[in-house]
């Protein structure tokens, strides 16, 4: 397998995010296809997620190397000890062996994909999102072999196969140059604070939604969870990202997501408030928010956890526990009898908070990238580089400065910000700063300022 590259060379990196997609899909199909065979308790795998990413959470809270290097090899082993349970379901007339068969596969399989999370959250922005969507998209065929196998014997062997390719592949992943490169500038146990790393916006937004999705799961959209509708309601806004950035990349804007996000849960939610049992149009446009939805969850984790140089595997972690959580509370109220006469304050409330959460988070958004993408104004007492463009590839050739590094190093000179670098060469800001530290080692600098000041007698030296 190729090295793979989170730095963004050639600027979409498909190979590079077909690899990170199917591995989270491997890991989706892993968890669904047990469900419907004989024996297999479903109720315990939803306990086993969350034991799964306690656990996870736990390990990274310890924030010790070791603990932290033990949840991959932890993941991998739950991952295959459920699927060996569960392939001796249906010969066994054990509810015991159901229940650990559930527990295995949920903690092991929900541990999995975070750990294929962590790795798109090494991804520049733009491509965090499309990762997510090309995943979601592998998910539909999934979902739809699973429901269409379910209790037969074909279901245990592709079980097996999957299982074994997940495994496969996870090891491919930690063990892959250009993944330990990344990883080191964003390690697991980089002692950021919990709400660095799961802000409380990120936090009332996942609730929301999960308890809204719940109670719909339970009550309208029973009919249509895990359906024809469900797949491809919940398909079509990932599989609309990821052509726009194969159609459009460089003018691909993160801020389409919250635009489009807003619409349809409103229009889920209230439609829900006014509908009989059963209603497809309320169920079908709140999968699509859902949906959407979590795209949206998943990169404000990412994107902020790279912005503090830390990993995203907490705050993932944390937002699918909150969202499995949230969900399971919400189909319990939907069964409460006196839940009907409620049902039209609670989606009022729904609407208001899950609308005042998006637009703080777009306006957060759009702060933050317009700040990134400022012009970059110099501090006093600091150099304004006006030295021609030629004199300084010049000076990056005589330090011996690869092609990239002297992209990063004009950029420098010209007063970019971190996050201008990345944005303008389609690169992670670890990327950015692991080509800034060779290039401080090249020039025998420390800093920036160091640079800035050591430049000008280079500059006469080559001239």
């Amino acid at each position: 397998m190729a090295e793979l590259s989170f730095t963004g060379e050639g600027r979409t990196g498909w190979g590079t995010l077909a690899f990170l997609a199917s591995g989270y899909a491997l890991c989706r199909a892993c968890s669904e296809l047990p469900l419907g065979l004989g024996g297999f308790a479903e109720e315990w795998e939803e306990l086993g997620k969350a034991a799964g990413l306690v656990a996870v959470i736990v390990s990274l809270l310890l924030r010790t190397t070791a603990a932290a290097r033990l949840v991959e090899p932890a993941a991998n082993l739950a991952l295959v000890v459920g699927c060996a349970l569960a392939v001796t379901c249906p010969l066994s007339a054990s509810p015991q062996v159901g229940y650990a068969a559930g527990l295995f596969v949920g903690a092991g399989s929900a541990a999995c994909m975070m750990l294929w999370l962590e790795a798109f959250g090494l991804l520049p922005a733009r491509r965090i999102v499309v990762c997510l969507a090309l995943a979601y998209v592998m998910e539909a065929p999934v979902s739809l072999l699973a429901h269409s196998l379910s209790a037969t014997p074909a279901a245990l062997a592709i079980l097996c196969m999957a299982t074994a390719a997940a495994v496969a592949a996870g090891s491919l992943r930690e063990r892959d140059r250009g993944f330990r490169r990344a990883f080191e500038h964003q390690p697991r146990n980089a002692g950021c604070a919990p709400s660095q790393l799961v802000p409380a916006d990120v936090v009332i937004w996942v609730v929301a939604v999960g308890v809204s999705f719940g109670i719909l799961e339970g009550g309208s959209a029973a009919a249509v969870s895990g359906s024809a509708t469900d797949l491809v309601a919940r398909t079509v806004p990932c599989l609309v990202v990821v052509l726009l950035y194969l159609v459009w990349p460089s003018h691909f804007d993160l801020r389409w997501l919250y635009v489009a996000t807003l619409p349809l849960l409103l229009a889920g939610l209230s439609l829900a408030g006014r509908a009989e049992l059963g209603d497809l149009a309320s169920a079908a446009l709140f999968c699509m928010g859902a949906s959407v939805s979590r795209l949206v969850s998943y990169f404000v984790v990412c994107s902020r956890a790279s912005r503090a140089g830390a990993s995203s595997l907490f705050g993932c972690s944390c937002v699918m526990l909150l969202n499995v959580v949230a969900r399971n509370v919400g189909v319990s109220l939907s069964a409460v009898p006196a839940f009907p006469s409620l049902m039209a304050v609670f989606y009022t409330l729904a609407v208001v908070v899950t609308s005042a959460v998006v637009v703080y988070m777009l306006l957060e958004e759009v702060a933050v990238v317009e700040r990134d993408l400022s012009p970059a104004t110099p501090a006093e007492g600091e150099a304004e580089w006006t030295e021609p463009v030629d004199t300084l590839e010049k000076l990056a050739e005589a330090r011996g400065l690869s092609p990239r590094e002297a992209d990063v190093f004009l950029r420098m000179m010209a007063g970019e910000t971190t996050a201008q670098i990345g944005d303008a060469l389609f690169i992670s800001a670890g990327a950015v700063r692991s080509h800034t530290s060779r290039i401080y080692e090249k020039f025998g600098v420390h800093s920036r300022p160091e640079l800035e000041e050591a430049a000008p007698g280079m500059l006469d030296t080559q001239g």
